[in-house]
């Protein structure tokens, strides 16, 4: 009788592993991570422009909870989502300055709501004003 259960337990053992095994393998099947950081880096391309887009909409159209997100921004880029976000933001905007725009006309294009907010942004990310940024162009 022992010998029987044994036998139960060993095929039922082996049943089970290879449905791990599966799962396992359909996991890897998702989508990887430099896809997903391919997705990231496009849909805040795409949306940067918007002055609501934020952290919250990303991750809704990626598909994650916010939480999910920042553990894989964090993974990905070695960055938060939020500062991923300003920084693409104040990065476009400097195509933006570079093409004679004005500091208020980069902020807007760059999705921020006032003038005031890109500033202290751009200081914060680049070190210096948008005014002398501009200076350092001409």
């Amino acid at each position: 009788m022992l010998s029987k259960y044994i036998k139960w337990i060993t095929k039922s053992y082996s049943r089970f592993r290879k449905n791990i095994t599966i799962s396992i393998v359909q996991n890897s099947l998702s989508t990887s991570d430099s896809d997903l950081k391919q997705i990231i880096e496009k849909l805040i391309s795409e949306h940067l422009h918007h002055h609501d887009f934020n952290v919250a909409r990303l991750s809704e159209l990626v598909g994650f909870s916010n939480r999910h997100l920042h553990r894989k921004c964090i993974d990905l880029f070695k960055l938060p989502p939020s500062t991923l976000l300003l920084q693409s933001r104040i990065y476009y905007s400097i195509s933006v300055l570079a093409q004679n725009n004005s500091i208020k006309v980069a902020a807007l294009d760059s999705g921020f709501k006032s003038s005031s907010h890109f500033t202290q942004s751009f200081k914060k990310i680049l070190g210096q004003l948008p005014s002398e940024y501009v200076k350092g162009l001409k």
